[in-house]
């Protein structure tokens, strides 16, 4: 049983590190600055602020963004009013079911 924890406990250090060693290098500083700074309390690395992120996010909108304005949506172009459609459509269905019952 005690192989067993140990072996657990060693994989979880390892994955651990990993884990440092990645958020160390989003962060641009080495991984014992990255623990120095977490230990003293001085200095927290939150994903919002580094600048990969930010610049996957940038192209990321920019994408979103034109595939918004891809879809036919011109601000020149007026638009047809569908729910004054939908109303002519429910009404003519409503004094075609009703015409036995309302006149």
């Amino acid at each position: 049983m005690s192989s067993d924890a140990e072996s657990e406990a060693a994989k979880l250090k390892q994955q651990a590190q990993k884990r440092q060693e990645e958020v160390a290098k989003a962060a641009g500083v080495s991984v014992e600055e990255l623990i120095a700074s977490v230990k003293s309390g001085t200095g927290t690395v939150y994903n919002d602020k580094t600048e990969v992120l930010k610049e996957n996010l940038l192209s990321a909108m920019k994408e979103r963004l034109i595939c918004v304005a891809s879809t036919g949506l011109d601000s020149n172009k007026s638009q047809t009013n569908v729910i004054l459609y939908y109303s002519v459509a429910v009404a003519l269905l409503f004094l075609i079911g009703g015409q036995g019952i309302l006149f």
